[in-house]
């Protein structure tokens, strides 16, 4: 399934989401809300729903979650992280992603890729000791890896979020749940 099917199938009434209009949450309330995993499999309920788990839907969720929402995110695929994860396609960054132009949450996913290796691979002193060291050493990248590292590292960062059922992450495995979604059998319906 892909997410532009999703989307339609979505826009077309066989399926059915219910999103959030009010603007007016409040976050600070919802800061102990979980996601009920021990109702009925046939509903799930939580603020907002993410389709897709690539790179940029990871951090909608973790912004997400850092405001206290409950998140369900969905990713067609075996896991999340997008081209990062699953094509070993390096970040396409700009020339100055080292001194600024970037969140501080970017900045945290980069400097844990960095961690991953100088705490599981052997490294030669100065390559331990290199703020900015490279991985991959390419050139196209200020920080090629492999893309299980980035796995690594963004499950590291959603799993507290998991843990505290905060995160429901729909991935291939539970496809079943989407799919049936999609052809109305069940309801995903987000309130706030």
């Amino acid at each position: 399934m892909k997410r532009r099917d999703f989307i339609r199938n979505i826009a077309s009434g066989r399926g059915m989401l219910m999103l959030p209009l009010s603007q007016d949450l409040q976050a600070n309330e919802k800061a102990d809300s979980k996601i009920d995993l021990s109702s009925s499999p046939d509903s799930l309920n939580a603020d907002v729903i993410i389709a897709g788990g690539g790179l940029g839907d990871c951090a909608a969720a973790h912004a997400t979650l850092r405001n206290g929402l409950t998140v369900i995110m969905t990713e067609e695929t075996d896991w999340i992280g997008g081209q990062l994860t699953q094509q070993g396609v390096p970040l396409d960054e700009h020339q100055w992603i080292e001194t600024h132009g970037a969140t501080a949450l970017y900045r945290e996913f980069r400097k844990s890729i960095r961690d991953y290796y100088r705490q599981h691979y052997p490294l030669t002193e100065s390559a331990k000791a290199n703020s900015l060291f490279n991985p991959g050493n390419a050139v196209v990248s200020a920080i090629a890896h492999e893309p299980r590292v980035a796995l690594h590292v963004l499950e590291e960062m959603l799993t507290p979020y998991v843990s505290a059922r905060r995160l429901v992450i729909l991935s291939l495995y539970f496809n079943w749940l989407l799919k049936a979604m999609i052809m109305g059998f069940i309801t995903i319906k987000i309130e706030t």
